[in-house]
């Protein structure tokens, strides 16, 4: 082989292992509500290079589908994650994506989950009061919904 041959195949072969991406997307993403909280969940992926994944989640409260351009709510290494800044009432929609640390690749987006936190029910109770000696001498407050 010519030298400027090795010299590309050299590059070549660095390109393919040093810019290679994580070894898939996170998948089987869930978000599950835990009141007052939604607690986000994954399954994880492994490094082509070596290195530690890293993922970062999405979170957004418009139902068009995420992109990485909405709100980053956690940069971690475990496969789940608690976002306890969730508000009462808002359907959140999340995705994930696997970071490389070895070669700053990211893989694609996971597939979408969504989950709210239900709004609290402030209605106050209905009472009655029932008569329970049939002379109004003792009257029994009863709460009923």
């Amino acid at each position: 082989m010519k030298p400027n041959a090795l010299l590309l195949l050299a590059i070549l072969i660095f390109a393919a292992t040093a810019f290679a991406a994580p070894a898939g997307a996170p998948s089987g993403l869930t978000a599950t509500v835990s009141t007052p909280n939604i607690n986000v969940s994954w399954t994880g992926t492994t490094s082509n290079s070596g290195g530690t994944i890293y993922y970062k989640l999405f979170r957004t409260d418009t139902n068009i589908g995420i992109t990485v351009s909405d709100t980053n709510i956690a940069f971690t290494t475990s496969t789940s994650f608690p976002d306890t800044n969730a508000t009462a009432g808002t359907t959140y929609y999340y995705a994930a994506l696997a970071f490389d640390t070895n070669d700053s690749a990211s893989s694609a987006l996971s597939n979408e989950a969504s989950a709210t936190v239900p709004v609290a029910d402030t209605t106050p109770p209905s009472t009655s009061i029932i008569d329970i000696n049939g002379d109004s001498s003792a009257p029994y407050w009863a709460t009923t919904s």
